[in-house]
């Protein structure tokens, strides 16, 4: 499956879908993974703050009984998997070098 219909899907079920790549769904609900100062918007304005999380928060996200689908580089699996607990699961779509995952609990649905 393509990585933005997937996306798609899941934004409507109102699942939290946080990116760690620069992806080619810039109007959708996701959550990003930076530092919001890097974004102009925020610097500027003061708007958007809710859009960004941190590594912590993603951590614990995943670890949670909620379901959590997290788009990254495929080449950042290595880096994400002793986050995530050692396996970080299977790869539910791509596009290119993004893959999305999902932990336990968005699999169970």
């Amino acid at each position: 499956m393509r990585l933005a219909p997937a996306v798609l899907l899941l934004v409507a079920a109102a699942l939290h879908v946080i990116t760690a790549a620069v992806p080619d769904i810039y109007d959708l609900p996701v959550r990003w993974l930076a530092q919001p100062e890097t974004e102009f918007a925020v610097r500027s304005r003061g708007i958007g703050r809710d859009r960004f999380v941190g590594d912590a928060e993603v951590v614990g996200w995943w670890r949670s009984d909620k379901p959590v689908w997290l788009i990254t580089e495929e080449s950042r699996l290595d880096l994400w998997r002793p986050r995530l607990g050692g396996d970080p699961g299977a790869i539910v779509a791509r596009s290119g070098t993004r893959v999305l995952l999902g932990n336990r609990a968005a699999h169970a649905r």
